[in-house]
């Protein structure tokens, strides 16, 4: 909003006033500051610590406590992978014309808001050190409106007069080329890695395949507007196979909850379950499914554990391939159980067995 409103120059303050801007600074803080009451009575001192301090300030200063280190520039390559297929659209923004070009309609009025908006809010996030793919969400919804009136602009002028040169082949070639293969990809591979053609798969992959073939056919001929009808059926086989075919495959490889049901189960009493290598998401999804909190161990705090000879009786382990061996094994510990959720979390439940003096003669 400051970005925009510094866009407008002379007309900032009467902008600020249309647009109720201090009215909405203050019931935004009114909000903030009721979720951060009630979280605090809710769950206490140090998680409400924990969401500001770690979750707001470390993660913007120093990723070395939280993870997730990336350099500045980290999302000029996970933007273009996040808006795929849509590539043409997007490079479409970086054209002058797309901002300098008066128009009547096409969302002329909200070019300069919503280019404000991406920008902003692209160069906050690449100032903070902590950097992930999810953290472009909120970015999304504006820079879709920009990118669909970049692709109106390019419908509208080839139904003017016929596209030329690098119009041609962006617009009318590659484009659909992209959503074809976009719209063909996830049937396929879905078949791929379930090793199974079930029927809703081939069904599915055949749709999309003949949906692509039309789009390029009529794309390479010039004819857009029948060449976007076919697109539009590639993309709606996109959403629904992501929707409905590849969430329950992916989910058990993913889902935390029944593992962290069972934590609950097998560690006894009521206190919190000691977790090394915890994470906020392992921090919220114990709570949640087993009603207990999660005791933190840092590296430093686990080996003042060591050293005065304080084991809990039951571990909970979080590990990844650059996480650090504790060498629970050698200080009594056994796995009794572990499941790998994704490429880069690995859950292991630790139980301690009193190690025995050997008897002498």
């Amino acid at each position: 909003m400051l970005l925009f409103m510094a866009l407008k120059r002379n007309k900032a303050w009467d902008l600020a006033r249309r647009l109720r801007l201090f009215w909405g600074l203050a019931l935004t803080g009114l909000v903030i500051a009721l979720c951060l009451g009630a979280f605090y009575l809710a769950e206490g001192r140090e998680a409400l610590v924990q969401l500001v301090w770690v979750n707001h300030v470390l993660r913007f200063i120093k990723p070395s406590t939280t993870g997730h280190a990336q350099p500045f520039y980290y999302y000029l390559h996970a933007l273009p992978m996040a808006v795929l297929p849509w590539l043409v659209p997007l490079l479409a923004l970086f054209r002058p014309t797309f901002w300098k070009v008066p128009r009547e309609g096409s969302g002329s009025q909200l070019r300069p808001y919503l280019g404000a908006a991406v920008l902003g809010g692209a160069l906050l996030l690449s100032a903070a050190t902590t950097k992930r793919e999810t953290y472009l969400l909120p970015l999304l919804p504006p820079l879709v409106f920009l990118m669909a009136l970049a692709m109106e602009d390019a419908l509208a002028g080839a139904a003017r007069c016929p596209l030329d040169g690098a119009g041609r082949w962006l617009v009318a070639r590659l484009q659909p080329l992209l959503l074809s293969l976009w719209g063909l990809a996830l049937p396929v591979a879905l078949i791929l890695y379930t090793r199974s053609p079930r029927p809703s798969y081939v069904a599915v992959g055949t749709v999309a395949l003949c949906a692509g073939i039309a789009g390029v056919a009529w794309g390479f001929r010039g004819d857009l507007a029948r060449a976007w009808e076919a697109q539009r059926v590639s993309a709606a086989i996109f959403c629904i196979v992501a929707l409905v075919l590849a969430v329950p495959v992916a989910e058990p490889q993913k889902d935390m909850a029944p593992f962290a049901r069972w934590v609950g189960e097998q560690v006894p009493g009521k206190d919190r379950i000691p977790a090394l290598g915890a994470d906020e998401t392992l921090c919220g999804i114990i709570p949640f499914t087993t009603g207990r909190g999660v005791q933190v161990f840092s590296a430093e705090s686990w080996g003042e554990q060591s050293v005065a000879g304080l084991f809990p009786a039951w571990v909970l382990e979080q590990a990844n391939e650059r996480s650090k061996d504790y060498r629970l094994s050698l200080q009594g510990y056994l796995v009794v159980r572990q499941q790998k959720f994704g490429p880069g979390r690995t859950l292991r439940l630790w139980k301690r067995f009193p190690q025995t003096e050997p008897s002498t003669p």
